[in-house]
């Protein structure tokens, strides 16, 4: 799949195939567990977003929340897409999170 036109998690993870399914349900498991406090999860840009909400962070230079990690499934394969925002108070926690479970991922 290359294009969603899905609105909602529940939506978007239908219409992906059950093999994909089941490595993004991974994938969103790890991120929600790490992701901390402030960021809002929602369907953007055709992906599973998780973002800094404008209730949060307002000053942006487009008016439009702040994309932290993405999530998608593409044609032969899943991507997460990992972009830097400046320290909105949310970051450090998840950044944290993700440290020591790919080490924990890694030495098993």
């Amino acid at each position: 799949m290359t294009t969603s036109k899905a609105t909602t998690v529940s939506e978007y993870l239908k219409e992906i195939p059950e093999n994909q399914r089941k490595e993004i349900k991974k994938v969103r498991e790890l991120v929600k567990k790490n992701i901390g406090e402030g960021f809002k999860e929602t369907i953007n840009w055709g992906m599973i977003n998780y973002e800094v909400p404008l209730s949060t962070y307002p000053d942006t230079y487009n008016k439009k929340p702040l994309h932290f990690i993405g999530l998608a499934a593409q044609k032969n394969n899943i991507s997460l897409y990992l972009m830097y925002i400046p320290d909105t108070g949310v970051t450090g926690r998840t950044q944290q999170g993700f440290r020591s479970n790919w080490k924990k991922a890694e030495h098993g």
